[in-house]
């Protein structure tokens, strides 16, 4: 399990005092001066969101818009967490494949989908220990829900091509995984964007890749590709 390595620095390291620091950036005139309201019923038109990833006096107000835009549309029960490396420790793109704790408690690692992704991107720990980028976004979700899973992504290297990569290898691999997983809802990310060239099709499948491409983002299209 990742342990909290920038709690108590970037937010505060007790629970009540998190909680507290999350509703003061919602309701900061910076922020969005509201604590938004989960919808009864998933929405899923948010595909993916660019946090700041500072320490919550510095930048968790603008961080409150866009966790505000995810809360109000659903949280989904896979998120996908691309941040920088600031360490330097690890590969140059970086999965883990762990549970992830703060002082709000743990979150579970989309662990299936995370091994179909370990075939693309290097799982390396290391690289995860002490980078804060990802750590910061994770408690403002948890103020809202404890039902969703995490896969985290660090990249030392973000050049065109490692984006790229990235991409591709999280769109081949949300495939296989939906293949085998009929969802109840479809993944999300903070920092995704869609990418839809260059994908190495699932074997043994006989997918159109347009129909394909629109079951990743719309998994009741997955019973239409399924039918052929």
């Amino acid at each position: 399990m990742r342990q909290p390595a920038v709690a108590g620095q970037f937010y505060p390291a007790t629970r009540g005092s998190l909680k507290r620091a999350i509703e003061e950036s919602f309701l900061h005139p910076l922020g969005p001066t509201v604590i938004p309201e989960p919808p009864q019923r998933r929405i899923g038109k948010v595909i993916g969101t660019v946090n700041p990833h500072a320490g919550y006096v510095y930048s968790g107000p603008v961080a409150a818009h866009s966790v505000k835009a995810i809360v109000e549309d659903g949280i989904p029960p896979v998120v996908v967490f691309i941040g920088p490396n600031h360490t330097g420790y690890g590969a140059p793109v970086s999965l883990s494949t762990e549970d992830f704790k703060t002082p709000l408690g743990v979150i579970k690692n989309a662990i299936e989908l995370s091994e179909a992704l370990s075939r693309y991107i290097e799982v390396d720990e290391l690289a995860h220990l002490m980078e804060h980028s990802i750590e910061v976004q994770m408690p403002f979700f948890q103020y809202f829900s404890s039902d969703f899973r995490i896969v985290p992504i660090v990249m030392g290297d973000q050049s065109f091509s490692a984006a790229k990569r990235v991409s591709e290898a999280l769109l081949t691999s949300k495939i296989r995984y939906l293949c085998r997983h009929p969802p109840r809802g479809h993944c999300s990310g903070v920092l995704l964007h869609r990418f839809q060239a260059g994908v190495e099709l699932p074997k043994g499948r006989d997918f159109k890749s347009a129909r394909l491409v629109g079951a990743i983002f719309h998994p009741a299209l997955l019973k239409k590709v399924h039918n052929g």
